[in-house]
């Protein structure tokens, strides 16, 4: 039985005692927060926030009534918190690619991604050796493109770009040629000279990105891919030539550098 405690001379230190009308005024209030929160779930027609308020009812109830609530009341109760916070998180992120597949596509598209117009070295893959020019294997003395050390490379090679085909200028002192296709590019085991920069199709090349290199197609045929002669075994002064597309194939791979 509960009974008041009016004395004014009562022990502060000493323990509480509920009057009923506390005890009512509290169980009202915990009832009233209680019922909101159900109504507010049951507006949503959310199944598993009807349970979660069920929960909190239960919980502020019994706490009005200055009853322990069970420890599976107090866990279900803060466990609606968590899975509210988490639905939350849930909805705020927006529909698409998480960041690491975000950063993967980016990634992806900067090995891919063609470069601008300007001087670079162009090193094979089977080799490690660059472009320059040299003695034509066999030849009578004309000067052809060749594998070669990549720190003593000549002459400089500028790619223009050109949407996403690039001509190969030659700075050489006097004169600034393009890298040509022999006999206009349509034959394997065709060699890799220079003209006067004319636009030729077989002056023109397409730079196919395979992997974090390029094979560089001629647009004379659209299938002839510079490597090297197929008797080469891609050493320093192999004459480079022109064979059929093979992304497979190291010695059709190519770095700008």
């Amino acid at each position: 039985m509960e009974t008041e405690n009016t004395g004014r001379g009562a022990d502060p230190d000493g323990p509480r005692v509920l009057t009923r009308r506390s005890v009512a005024s509290a169980a009202a209030v915990a009832l009233a927060l209680a019922a909101a929160v159900a109504s507010k779930a049951l507006s949503d027609g959310d199944p598993a926030a009807d349970a979660d308020s069920a929960a909190f009812a239960d919980f502020y109830a019994d706490s009005a009534n200055g009853a322990e609530p069970s420890a599976e009341e107090t866990a279900t109760a803060a466990g609606g918190g968590e899975e509210s916070a988490e639905a939350s998180t849930a909805a705020a992120e927006p529909d698409g690619e998480s960041p690491s597949e975000t950063g993967e596509s980016e990634a992806a598209q900067t090995v891919s991604a063609l470069p601008g117009t300007g001087v670079y070295r162009a090193r094979q893959e089977a080799s490690g050796l660059c472009m320059t020019w040299g003695d034509e294997p066999g030849g009578d003395g004309r000067s052809v493109m060749v594998l070669g050390d990549c720190g003593s490379t000549e002459p400089e090679l500028t790619w223009v770009e050109d949407g996403d085909r690039y001509a190969v200028e030659m700075a050489f002192e006097d004169w600034t040629p393009c890298m040509t296709a022999d006999d206009g590019g349509t034959e394997d085991g065709k060699l890799v000279g220079f003209d006067g920069c004319d636009g030729l199709a077989a002056q023109t090349w397409e730079l196919v990105p395979v992997g974090d290199a390029y094979q560089l197609r001629t647009a004379a045929s659209g299938t002839l891919c510079l490597s090297v002669l197929k008797s080469a075994a891609a050493e320093s002064g192999d004459a480079v030539a022109l064979q059929d597309c093979d992304a497979g194939d190291a010695k059709q791979r190519w770095t700008l550098l």
